[in-house]
């Protein structure tokens, strides 16, 4: 209010929800899917890393995709993180 200058929390939070979702719903397909064998105690936490791994990868492939994160954006923290990114990705990034 005192500045004048409103945030659309809808629009703002949108992108981050629906990747989220995404990565929410791969997680629980693995997890399930991993789900089925049983594994002693140290292979489960291998398991857990892998999937929390996965899970970072697939919420920031979704952000790239859904425009939560754009090419300027991504070229303002550094441009080498810019070209590590996948050609198959970045021509899909706003």
């Amino acid at each position: 209010k005192v500045l004048k200058f409103k945030i659309p929390l809808m629009k703002n939070a949108a992108k981050p929800l629906v990747s989220a979702l995404g990565m929410g719903g791969v997680l629980f397909i693995l997890t399930r899917l991993t789900g089925l064998f049983s594994f002693g105690r140290l292979v489960n936490g291998g398991v857990t890393l892998f999937l929390v791994f996965v899970g970072i990868g697939v919420y920031g492939v979704l952000m790239l995709f859904t425009g939560g994160v754009t090419k300027q954006e991504l070229q303002d923290i550094s441009p080498r993180l810019y070209g590590k990114i996948p050609s198959g990705i970045r021509k899909y990034m706003k």
